[in-house]
């Protein structure tokens, strides 16, 4: 046990560089330790094996000691890989943080794109109540640029409390920006202030709610242009260059200035100590006991239920309430065990407030048993990407055969991270795409996602987008496990690409596995029916097609797909029906359609047990899947008799009429006027093909809404849709609004109404084209001959200032109408004259305020462009607001 012991202390130092590794081979320690080298070799590989090493399949075999413990063995082919593994995995700056891969995820995420944007990082806010660790964070920040030499070392970090010069502005503005010589009594020197004094460095203003408004101006005004003047002269200018980062406990939006705010794009949440995790709580528990310990000078060591005591109490203020606590309740113990050489700390030492309490442990703990602070910060429940993946791969590589695989693999999941399942109260983007992902496909399968399985996949997004993919699977070997999901979880497979593409993301092979076992085990009941119908036809989505139409008008998830190419033979197409029914192990019937083909070698070569009913049925069509399904899901007629029914029931009916060709129409009808509807035409035009021969005219909104129009064009055309800014409400005709489209909603909706007319490679081309051309900023390159930016920038500002007149909340969808409307008739009125008569209205009270506060919010606009916006079209938007 001493040898093991020597060999796991020997590689641990040679770890700490890597240029030491060349040291940690088997044949290098047995001459250093004067041991056989076949011991040595057996103890580092035990090493490896519990998690405690990596190796690397060199010339010698390398070993080394892993920055962290894990679960599956950590091998590589070369030193150059387990380099670049190392490094990135090291922990440093703001990858100390507990919570990184946890809570903070995302924030510490947004907080690296922020302070790395040049030249000196995008200001940052940090808002959350007393104690989540403001000012920890601002501290890490620094370090992190510290480390990655965005700074030098002599750059310094400030700090100002803003709550000290609530009551003295003069003083604040004088230590911020420095005074000079006869400023004012007493001022006898010149002295430079904090913003100089932290010129490439950071400069954090914590509690910054408490300057007064002229405080916050000027504040802004340096954000501006890096430029200010010391207190007494007007004439010399002074610059700076520093990372900012602000602080507030309290609710942003009713103490700090719009115009301040605005300025500070980067806003951060800290969660309370009460939204993390288990494991990040015992993280922080072991860090703050270790600091005493070390303060101490003694071993710590604490009682079960004291810890779990510290996990499950509610602590006022956080973080900075938690540290507090354990420093009192060392104190309390160590008074009374100061001759002792291990402090042990029971629910006993807590402070008297807190020991007095009743406490409702969770589990019987053992009694006179007391954790180690290294038991604490053992991995509890945390994720871990490399973990998952080297998880997944090898079990299945070792139980090739194994028919429960996915069950196994559910098993280890719930296993490990059942009883620490949380996420942040601010969703993601992916969170949010998450959401809208499974609630579409929950309708059209008619069936119920596993919400485990939802929040698993949720806490692991963002890790997959940003984390190096530092596995030590080989790309061929990832390759056949990906060929394995094809063949036993293809709708599974099927729904992990649909959502990458949903959220028009890439990611590497291995997050795509990852995501396609999590959608399998999430959508994992529509692989248990006991009854399965499948359509098999040749032709692109043909099969896809009969089903999906089947399965939405029976309003219930019934017949799966599989689309052949017209060249496939027979073997190909019993192949990938096998490969179907690998994954659905379960049923008793099977119901099968096929467009055309030989049955007599089909059957035969399927896996259906003598236990299991099939019965197959040539020529499918829409109208025979209809009438089968109602037959085999809501009457339960026997599998032969439907069979039976089908064939004698069907009949071939023929009708002939002499066509009257209508021209396809697209209407595009902008309130804005009919400028911006031209430019919509233009805009639409250019996203489709350029063959196409679809009509698409602009339209008058008021004449579309109010007149019989579309009755006169309803003669000559086929009106397919309309694309507009405000709906008309036509009952024939669908709509898509702008904001819509922007958003990338109900594009592919829309482009399935021109389906009849392009193939499904220019279909695909239609839907990104109009995603493309669409998108908020583009769009308003093409509406507008105005600067696009300089007018969103305002129209959002006028925007932000109207919805907090109001106390308004207005979502995404509502705000980019209202950017692409009023930037449009901002453009006409500055163009052209007002298309409309004045009109005089009479106003209710509701009414009358809006106008006052929608002039008072736009007036910055108005003025910039000499325009007027006039009383009729403030009140269009009052009605676009109040539909909405």
């Amino acid at each position: 046990m001493n040898l093991k012991i020597q060999i796991k202390n020997y590689v641990k130092e040679n770890s700490k560089n890597d240029k030491d590794w060349k040291y940690n081979s088997a044949n290098y320690l047995s001459q250093k330790l004067q041991v056989s080298r076949n011991i040595v070799s057996q103890y580092l590989n035990e090493f490896v094996r519990d998690g405690s090493f990596g190796k690397i399949n060199s010339r010698p075999v390398l070993f080394f000691k892993l920055p962290k413990h894990s679960d599956v063995p950590v091998v590589f082919s070369n030193l150059v890989d387990a380099r670049k593994w190392y490094q990135s995995v090291q922990e440093v700056g703001l990858d100390r943080v507990i919570g990184n891969t946890g809570s903070l995820k995302r924030i510490i995420t947004e907080i690296k794109a922020a302070i790395q944007y040049p030249p000196n990082g995008l200001p940052i806010l940090l808002m959350g109540s007393t104690g989540t660790g403001k000012s920890y964070l601002a501290n890490m920040i620094y370090q992190h640029l510290m480390l990655h030499h965005n700074i030098n070392k002599q750059s310094k970090f400030i700090s100002i409390n803003c709550s000290e010069y609530s009551n003295n502005p003069e003083l604040f503005l004088a230590n911020l920006f420095g005074v000079v010589r006869g400023a004012y009594t007493g001022a006898i020197t010149d002295k430079k202030g904090i913003i100089e004094l932290a010129d490439n460095g950071v400069l954090f203003l914590d509690e910054i709610h408490s300057l007064n408004k002229e405080c916050q101006e000027k504040l802004f005004q340096f954000m501006d242009t890096n430029k200010f003047h010391r207190l007494g002269d007007n004439e010399k200018v002074c610059e700076s260059h520093c990372w900012i980062i602000f602080a507030t406990s309290e609710d942003p939006k009713q103490y700090i200035l719009p115009t301040l705010l605005r300025r500070i794009p980067v806003k951060i949440s800290l969660p309370n100590l009460s939204n993390r995790t288990i494991y990040e709580k015992r993280e922080l528990i072991s860090e703050f006991f270790k600091h005493e310990s070390h303060r101490l000078k003694k071993e710590i060591v604490l009682s079960y239920s004291l810890l779990d005591f510290l996990l499950n109490y509610t602590f006022k203020e956080n973080v900075g309430n938690l540290k507090n606590v354990i420093q009192l309740t060392c104190a309390n113990a160590y008074s009374h065990q100061l001759s002792s050489k291990i402090v042990k700390i029971k629910l006993a030492d807590l402070p008297n407030e807190m020991a007095k309490m009743t406490h409702k442990m969770n589990i019987r703990y053992p009694i006179n048993k007391y954790l180690k602070l290294s038991e604490l910060s053992q991995n509890y429940g945390q994720l871990s990407f490399n973990q998952l993946i080297n998880y997944f791969y090898y079990h299945w590589q070792s139980n090739p055969d194994n028919n429960h695989l996915f069950n196994d693999f559910d098993h280890y999941l719930k296993r490990h991270f059942l009883s620490n399942l949380q996420l942040t109260t601010n969703e993601s983007y992916l969170e949010i795409k998450l959401n809208q992902f499974v609630k579409e496909n929950e309708e059209y399968y008619q069936t119920e996602f596993d919400n485990f399985y939802i929040t698993l996949t949720k806490l692991f997004l963002d890790s997959w987008l940003y984390q190096a993919d530092n596995i030590n699977i080989t790309t061929k070997q990832l390759a056949e496990f990906n060929q394995m999901l094809k063949d036993t979880a293809g709708q599974a497979l099927n729904l992990s690409e649909q959502f990458l593409q949903f959220c028009d993301i890439d990611v590497s092979l291995s997050s795509k596995i990852i995501l396609t076992v999590l959608f399998k085990l999430m959508s994992g009941k529509e692989f248990q029916q006991r009854k399965l119908a499948l359509i098999i036809a040749h032709g692109d989505n043909v099969a896809s097609s009969i089903a999906t139409t089947t399965n939405l008008l029976m309003k219930k998830y019934i017949f799966d797909a599989i689309d052949m190419p017209l060249t496939i033979d027979n073997n190909e197409v019993v192949k990938r029906v096998n490969n179907y029914l690998l994954g659905r192990i379960n049923f008793k019937e099977l119901l099968i359609f096929v467009d055309m083909g030989s049955l007599e070698k089909i059957i035969p070569q399927l896996r259906i047990s003598d236990q299991q009913k099939v019965g197959i049925l040539n020529n499918v069509s829409t109208g025979i899947a209809l009438e089968a399904a109602n037959q085999y899901i809501n009457l339960n007629v026997p599998l032969n008799d439907i069979l039976s029914n089908i064939k004698n029931n069907q009949k071939i009916q023929t009708y002939y009429k002499a066509p009257k060709q209508k021209q396809d129409l697209i209407i595009c009808s902008c309130a804005s006027g009919l400028g911006t509807s031209h430019k919509l035409k233009q805009i639409l035009k250019r996203s489709l093909p350029a063959n196409s021969d679809i009509n698409i005219i602009t339209c008058d909104y008021y004449s579309l809404a109010k007149e019989d129009y579309l009755s006169e064009l309803e003669k000559d055309y086929h009106v397919l849709f309309i694309v507009g800014t405000l709906n008309p409400n036509l009952e024939k005709v669908r709509f898509y609004s702008i904001e819509d489209l922007i958003l990338g909603i109900k594009v592919q909706d829309l482009s399935a109404h021109l389906s009849q007319h392009f193939s499904d490679t220019e279909i695909k081309s239609i839907n990104n084209q109009i995603l493309k051309n669409f998108s908020l900023t583009n769009l308003m390159e093409q509406l507008t001959i105005l600067n696009p930016n300089k007018l969103l920038s305002q129209v959002s500002d006028a925007l932000y200032i109207l919805q907090n007149e109001l106390h308004l909340h207005l979502d995404n969808k509502i705000c980019f109408g209202l950017y692409v409307h009023i930037c449009c008739l901002i453009e006409r009125l500055v163009t052209q004259s007002n298309i409309h008569d004045e009109i005089s209205l009479n106003l209710n009270y509701k009414q009358e305020q809006f106008y006052k506060s929608f002039k008072m919010a736009f007036t910055v606009v108005e003025n910039y462009y000499s325009v007027e916006i006039s009383i009729d079209e403030v009140m269009y938007v009052y009605d676009y607001i109040k539909k909405a």
